[in-house]
């Protein structure tokens, strides 16, 4: 498929795939951009319920902006073959940023196994009891206790 015209999208190269298509990285030849492609699979396209579940997606994906998700812009078909265009970004996938440790702020000691401190707030009435997998914690009018 690499090397392929579709529609207006010139592929460039395979980016993944998974259990609901394919993706690539194509350009656009029209607005010369680049653009992610995700194919529906040949199998699935023959599969009613798969196409409507591929559109509900496109349709859900299109309805939100935000700069965590990115933009589509069109759904298509070419040759039988449904697919969707959408941005393509740059950079490290899921997998790369967990394996460098790279994933959110401290992100190597919120993830990693061992003891974490907790902060107990017992605002209610004197004497509620509340329990912990290692202990309970107990308000009383005048302090609080935590066993």
């Amino acid at each position: 498929m690499i090397g392929q015209t579709i529609s207006h999208y010139r592929i460039l190269e395979k980016l993944g795939a998974g259990g609901m298509g394919v993706v690539y990285k194509a350009e656009d030849t029209t607005l010369q951009r680049t653009v992610a492609l995700k194919f529906l699979p040949p199998e699935l396209t023959r599969d009613a319920d798969a196409k409507q579940r591929f559109l509900h997606e496109a349709r859900a994906a299109a309805r939100l902006d935000h700069p965590n998700i990115c933009a589509v812009y069109e759904v298509g078909e070419s040759d039988g073959q449904l697919f969707l265009a959408m941005a393509c970004y740059d950079g490290m996938t899921l997998r790369e940023k967990l394996k460098a440790g790279r994933c959110g702020r401290n992100s190597r000691r919120a993830h990693s196994p061992g003891p974490r401190r907790r902060r107990w707030r017992c605002r209610r009435r004197p004497g509620w009891r509340m329990r912990t997998g290692k202990g309970s914690c107990t308000a009383t009018s005048s302090r609080r206790t935590c066993s």
